[in-house]
């Protein structure tokens, strides 16, 4: 047997210990199914657009409580045929997880080495927060399918992007319009793609973009606002200097639940900047390292320092380290020399340092979602229909709420079981009017404490009542919100309560 056909023999054993670890991934995904509290936010809502309510959590309130609308509305085609979603949004979770992973196959395929794929599906096969939020019942899966299959398309298709070649243009703006549809603040790990295309055939790109604008348009139409509820509940609650320390500590906890995964990351950028420093006119691939650097680096940038972070352990780094892969792909390092350091470095820590137990960094608020619902809502845990068994989803379903107006109490689970009464959410994540009331405690991200004023519960338990505001600017955002998300949505009154809400609260 000769040299060439020794290197055949050996590259279809590691295609198949590669595919063996495609399969095994995919199963322990689906092993690891579960669904956090928070996508029931996103479930009673379904159920009432598919009910005909509208795509609203509180019937007769027009309020964005979701984040991602392209989930959402992909979660409502299924939920039309009477489908689970608990077990819908697992299974999608599997389904997404799975075309991403034979995405990142067939870009290592034709960039760099199956050798190098064996190392990034080995990280993925062991990083705790890939496989958590895989499923969860939110949008990851979805977002990570989709920033894989864009970068492969744009690697395929190089030539005729770069020559501005409309149709590839065209595509590949689509796609990045749908990731954005899905979850807008992955922007920033696309931007520098967004403006390499813009410079290439700025038509085209807009044209592409046309599922995300047509969804700010639709937003700014129905809802009268054109981001998120979620957005104005926590944007601007913080100072950047209380954002960096939320947002660094968020990372130390993200590191330590995923030490392997971080220094990988830190690895690749290190040699990535490196190189395009070095070698930048001699770099193969360089368009793409410099592409896909600079959007890791963005994103970093706006998890620790603008949004603080997040209550979910790791989410947030999810789509940077799965980016982090996509870079490996395009830089070709050597897989012995990254897989001997990444082995030594983790030996240190994890046997001289003793990293889990000395280098604890805690943060207020901050939780292992799954380890915190996995006794009630994981898949392996839950026979068909007998998913409610939380004491949260039990106490929704018990409670007599034949006489109550309204409640106040917790989004998710125990929200989701009293669809049909208004839930009053004390941190604004569903309820336009206190998102925009002013924050009292900022402490755990994602959920701050407002002060709402007292007139407006009373209002909420009978509409009809007639109360003096002791504050006139409380009453004056009320009267205008109410018209806003409950008024006709063509009509000057709206329009004009509109226009105040942008001028005083945002657009």
């Amino acid at each position: 047997m000769n040299l060439k056909e020794n290197l055949i023999v050996k590259n279809k054993l590691l295609i198949y210990i590669a595919t063996l670890l495609l399969v095994l991934i995919v199963v322990r995904v689906y092993l690891y199914g579960w669904v956090t509290d928070d996508a029931f936010i996103t479930f009673r809502s379904v159920l009432n657009f598919i009910n005909g309510d509208g795509l609203v959590y509180n019937i007769g309130e027009r309020v964005q409580s979701y984040t991602h609308p392209l989930w959402f509305l992909i979660l409502s085609v299924f939920a039309f045929f009477d489908t689970n979603l608990y077990f819908l949004s697992i299974t999608l979770g599997v389904l997404f997880t799975t075309l991403m992973l034979l995405y990142l196959k067939k870009l290592f395929q034709v960039t760099s080495s199956v050798s190098a794929l064996i190392v990034a599906f080995i990280l993925l096969f062991n990083s705790d927060i890939f496989l958590q939020f895989s499923t969860s019942g939110l949008e990851n899966s979805l977002t990570n399918f989709l920033l894989v299959s864009t970068f492969y398309y744009f690697f395929v298709h190089y030539e005729n992007i770069n020559k501005g070649e409309a149709f590839n243009i065209f595509i590949i703006a689509i796609m990045i319009g749908l990731l954005l549809t899905n979850r807008l603040d992955q922007l920033f790990i696309m931007s520098p793609l967004i403006v390499y295309l813009f410079l290439k055939n700025y038509k085209f790109l807009l044209i592409g973009m046309l599922p995300l604008v047509s969804w700010h348009v639709f937003s700014l139409i129905y809802y009268g606002f054109l981001f998120p509820n979620t957005k104005y509940a926590k944007i601007g609650a913080r100072s950047l200097s209380e954002n960096l320390e939320s947002g660094f500590s968020y990372f130390v906890d993200s590191l330590q639940a995923d030490f392997l995964f971080f220094i990988f990351l830190f690895l690749v950028l290190s040699v990535s900047i490196y190189k395009l420093i070095k070698s930048f006119s001699t770099l193969e691939n360089r368009q793409f390292i410099l592409l896909v650097t600079t959007g890791i680096v963005l994103q970093i940038i706006y998890v620790i320092m603008f949004t603080g972070g997040d209550f979910m352990r790791g989410r947030f780094f999810i789509s940077i380290l799965i980016m982090s892969l996509v870079l490996f792909a395009f830089l070709n390092i050597k897989v012995k020399l990254i897989g001997l350091t990444i082995l030594g470095i983790t030996s240190f820590l994890s046997y001289n340092v003793g990293f889990h137990e000395n280098f604890v960094y805690k943060t207020h608020g901050l939780e292992n979602e799954r380890n915190f619902y996995k006794s009630h809502l994981a898949l392996n845990l839950n026979p068909y229909n007998n998913y409610t068994q939380h004491p949260w989803g039990v106490n929704g379903q018990t409670l007599n709420i034949q006489e109550q107006a309204t409640i106040i109490g917790m989004n998710g689970q125990w929200g989701y079981w009293i669809s049909r009464t208004k839930l009053i959410d004390l941190v604004g994540l569903t309820d336009a009017y206190i998102a925009r009331t002013p924050v009292i405690d900022n402490k755990r991200t994602g959920h701050f404490k407002h002060q709402i004023p007292e007139e407006y519960f009373i209002i909420q338990n009978n509409k009809n009542v007639k109360i003096e505001w002791k504050n006139k600017k409380d009453e004056e955002l009320y009267k205008n919100l109410n018209i806003v998300i409950s008024g006709p949505i063509f009509s000057k009154e709206r329009l004009n309560a509109q226009i105040y809400i942008w001028k005083n609260y945002g657009i």
